[in-house]
Order: C-alpha cells, then sequence, then structure tokens
C-alpha cells in the first residue's frame, strides 16, 4: 500500500518517511503543490498532510485530493488544537484522523496500521458486495432465461394440445364419410341389390379405405414431427435420387389421367444432408397434389438447380392453381382449399403443413406461386448447401 506525506518541515517528511516505508510504499514532499501535482499522477491509499504550509494550507489540498484521489485515507496534522480546523477537516477534507503535533512517528504509524485495516475491510467489503451484484444479477436473468424458456415450452404443449384436439374433431369428421360410405357398400353386398356389381361395391369400398389410410398416415406423420421437434438425424444425400424415386412412385398415378411428367435435373447437384425418408414426404406430397390438382392432359414439370449456396427443387403443374386466399392459408393445418381433386382422390388438408414443417425443420424454405384459377401452381423448395458435404 502507498502513503504521501505533505509537510514543509525536511525533517518531519524524512522521519516520517524512514518510519513508514518498513511496511508502505512512500513518497514524501515539502511543497504542497509539488504534492498535488503527484496526486494527479498517481493515486495513493493515504494521505499524511500538515495543515499550517506555505502556499497551500492542508484543508485546501486535501479537499483537492478528494477529485483526484477519492478513494484514499487522509490524516491531517496539525500544531494548533483549533476546532474550527478539526471541523473544517472532517466534514470538507474527508479526514479519517487528526493529530496534533508535536507528533511521534508510532503515532502515525499506529494510525496508518489502523486505516490500512478499515482499509482493507472496506475493499472487501465492496468486493463481497461487487460479487454478491453480479451473483444477484446472474440469478435474475438466470430466473428470467429459463421463465422465458418455461414459457416457451408451455406455449408449445399448448399449442400441441389445441393441434390434438383439432386433430381429433377433424378426424372424427373426415372419418364419418368414408365409414358411411363403407358402410353402406357392405350393407348393400349383404343384401344383394342389384343396382350396383360387385365390382362398384368393392371401388366405393376401396377409395372409402384409401380416404381414411390417407388421413391415418398424415396424421401419424404430424405426431411424428411434433415428437421430433427440431431435432431430425440428417446424412449427405444426392437430392435428385428422392426427386427420381418420388416421380417413379406415381407414375401410375400419372399415366391413369395422362398426365405427361417430366424430369430436368443437371448432371450434378451438390449433395445436401437431409433426412430422406422426410425429405421424400415432402416431394412425395408436392408430386401427388400435382397430379391430383391437375385435369387429363395435362403436365407436371419436376426440376433442381444449384443457386447462389442453396439448392432450389420446383414442382410445377398446369392444373387448377390457387387464388389469392388460397396462397395465404396453403400451408396452415387442415386447411380446404378452393381446388378439388380432378380424379376423384382424396385430400386431408394436411399434406401441405407436414411439408412445411419438414423444410423448416431442414432450415429450408418453401414458396408458393399461382397466376390464379386454372392457371397452374408451382412450388420451390430451398435448401441450404451451408450443410453440405462433397461427393
Amino acid at each position: 500500500m502507498s502513503v504521501l506525506i505533505v509537510d514543509d518541515e525536511d525533517g518531519i517528511v524524512g522521519m516520517l518517511t524512514e518510519f513508514l516505508e518498513r511496511d508502505f510504499a512512500v513518497e514524501g514532499f515539502t511543497d504542497p503543490v509539488e504534492a498535488l501535482e503527484r496526486l494527479r499522477q498517481h493515486s495513493f491509499d493515504f494521505i499524511i498532510s500538515d495543515q499550517r504550509m506555505p502556499g497551500l494550507k492542508g484543508t485546501d489540498l486535501l479537499k483537492e485530493s478528494i477529485t483526484v484521489s477519492p478513494e484514499s485515507e487522509r490524516i491531517m496534522l496539525t500544531a494548533y488544537a483549533d476546532i474550527a480546523v478539526v471541523i473544517e477537516s472532517i466534514n470538507e477534507a474527508r479526514v479519517s484522523y487528526v493529530l496534533t503535533k508535536p507528533v511521534t512517528p508510532e503515532q502515525v504509524l499506529l494510525s496508518v496500521r489502523q486505516l490500512a485495516k478499515s482499509y482493507r475491510l472496506r475493499k472487501e467489503n465492496d468486493n463481497l458486495l461487487h460479487s454478491l451484484r453480479q451473483h444477484n444479477q446472474h440469478l435474475s436473468e438466470e430466473v428470467l432465461r429459463q421463465t422465458s424458456e418455461l414459457r416457451s415450452i408451455n406455449q408449445k404443449l399448448l399449442n400441441v394440445q389445441k393441434a390434438r384436439e383439432q386433430m381429433t374433431q377433424i378426424a372424427v369428421h373426415d372419418l364419418k364419410n368414408p365409414l358411411s360410405n363403407l358402410k353402406l357398400a357392405i350393407d348393400a353386398m349383404e343384401r344383394g341389390m342389384l343396382d350396383f356389381s360387385s365390382k362398384e361395391f368393392l371401388a366405393i369400398a376401396r377409395d372409402s379405405v384409401e380416404a381414411m389410410n390417407d388421413l391415418v398416415v398424415d396424421m401419424l406423420s404430424i405426431a411424428a414431427l411434433s415428437s421430433e421437434f427440431q431435432s431430425l438425424p440428417k446424412r449427405p444425400t444426392q437430392i435428385a435420387d428422392i426427386l427420381r424415386a418420388s416421380v417413379n412412385a406415381f407414375s401410375p398415378a400419372a399415366d391413369h389421367k395422362s398426365i405427361d411428367v417430366q424430369m430436368k435435373l443437371p448432371n450434378r447437384l451438390p449433395m445436401v444432408s437431409v433426412n430422406e425418408r422426410r425429405m421424400r414426404e415432402v416431394f412425395d406430397n408436392l408430386i401427388s397434389n400435382a397430379i391430383k390438382y391437375t385435369p387429363q392432359g395435362g403436365s407436371v414439370t419436376v426440376s433442381a438447380l444449384a443457386d447462389n449456396g442453396s439448392i432450389v427443387l420446383s414442382v410445377s403443374d398446369t392444373g387448377q392453381g390457387m387464388t389469392s386466399e388460397d396462397m395465404t392459408r396453403a400451408f396452415g393445418e387442415f386447411q380446404r382449399l378452393s381446388a378439388r381433386p380432378t380424379g376423384g382422390e382424396s385430400s386431408t388438408g394436411l399434406g401441405l403443413f407436414i411439408v412445411k414443417r419438414i423444410v423448416d425443420m431442414h432450415e429450408g424454405a418453401i414458396e408458393l406461386r399461382s397466376d390464379g384459377v386454372d392457371r397452374g401452381t408451382t412450388f420451390k423448395v430451398r435448401l441450404p448447401v451451408k450443410q453440405a458435404t462433397a461427393g
């Protein structure tokens, strides 16, 4: 710890310096102006100043020291038992001790040691308070963070609960008609009704079962995605292989409606990290919808290209298109849009919601474009190549 001694008598400065420097780093000055200038350059833990000095009184020097070294402890030396000086020293100069001359080095050392002890305790207390404030701040921030996380989790749970309730209601509603049709077909076949052939009854039954199966499959997919949240196992994949597999799977449906399906794929695309099963589900939905909502003799085009750090995958059709209202609602859950399947196919209203969820979980984006009713539809899926691995 450091001590600044200021006294116009060389003998006192020398005596106190020699006595105190055994325990402290000491600097002594006989000129109070020089001492003040030194104080502006370097902070001292303790300042010991005489009161009566030529050019600058001790009380003035100590008051000035408050500005340049506010943390210092101050001791006043005075040869006069002047109560006014004592009061001024304590009140205005923040003096801790006033020692009356003649003063012994032992008195000064004892005063400095006592102040040093108080100084250390105060510093320790300040450090402790600072640590406590930091700890409290950290606790407050942690409480706020965890509260925010809990609110977010609670909201997700509420959303999941709401979605499940809505899913149950719509499932009951959407299963009611195919179940009724299936029951009617079975009842009619049991009674031997002659108005329809067995094949026609079986076709009604088959269509009813397919509609129910589509709804169950989509509901199971949503339930699985809800439990996966944003964690999907992924691996480097050649996305063109997934597109070809989806097109091949729906070729019979396209041939049945005389729809021309074209693939425009470059010879080589960057490999991108995806969950193959979920990404296949995306393109199965998009290609199936394109065929489903395109009339006899129409066309569907599946294409891909690398674009500015992304892979853009497109599915376009010449089908019924969408209204502006349809486009704002297309990716919502259980949405019934204005277009209807052109070949009597079933629709659950869940496919595009599932597609959007899977694309989001791959940090991708999906966009929809349609110039209006009967002017076709294009879906574009953009996947980042930042996750890609060279292949």
